[in-house]
């Protein structure tokens, strides 16, 4: 039963017609769909300032070369231009354009829930290089005020991207040791 929803699942969202439902490439109308579970992609300018708030977060206590990464790679993912992300890159950041940006931000999106995955990303950016620093924790904490999103919220975000973590830990060892991994957990069905 649990097989046959996940394949409706898949074969509903890749028809052509979704497939192009943004216009843009596969890669952002992927991004988008499966990450976001959005219909609509938001503007450029939008996106630039969602980046440009990963990167004030983690510039706080100095940018990691795997926050870089991170960073490029969600904003080119997200069809954005890496020469302008990378310009972003070299920029200061303090409060009161950390505030602007994302002021800006938040005006440019119709649904909450992108404040969320801002917080979520910013999160990620910062533990790219996998120290979650406390003047990140700090910057993360401002921008979230800035979206007038809550403590709690953002501290159920981060016991959730640790749980991610865990998760995905546990299915990469699954992953490299199949003919050893059994799940005895739990079974549900696959």
């Amino acid at each position: 039963m649990m097989r046959a929803a996940v394949r409706r699942s898949v074969v509903a969202r890749s028809s052509a017609s979704q497939a192009r439902w943004c216009g843009l490439g596969p890669g952002p109308t992927f991004l988008f769909k499966e990450r976001y579970n959005m219909t609509k992609a938001p503007k450029k300018a939008v996106l630039y300032n969602y980046n440009a708030a990963l990167i004030a977060a983690a510039a706080c206590d100095g940018i990691d070369k795997r926050e870089e990464q991170y960073v490029l790679g969600l904003g080119v993912s997200q069809g954005l231009d890496e020469s302008e992300i990378r310009s972003s890159l070299s920029q200061t950041w303090d409060d009161s354009k950390i505030e602007a940006t994302i002021k800006a931000f938040a005006k440019g999106v119709t649904d909450d829930a992108w404040k969320g995955y801002l917080i979520y990303d910013c999160i990620r950016t910062c533990s790219a290089d996998l120290d979650y620093s406390p003047e990140e924790r700090q910057k993360v904490r401002k921008i979230a005020e800035f979206l007038d999103v809550t403590d709690d919220h953002v501290a159920s975000i981060e016991k959730f991207v640790i749980l991610q973590d865990q998760l995905m830990e546990r299915g990469e060892r699954m992953m490299k040791n199949l003919s050893e991994f059994v799940d005895h957990d739990h079974d549900d069905g696959f």
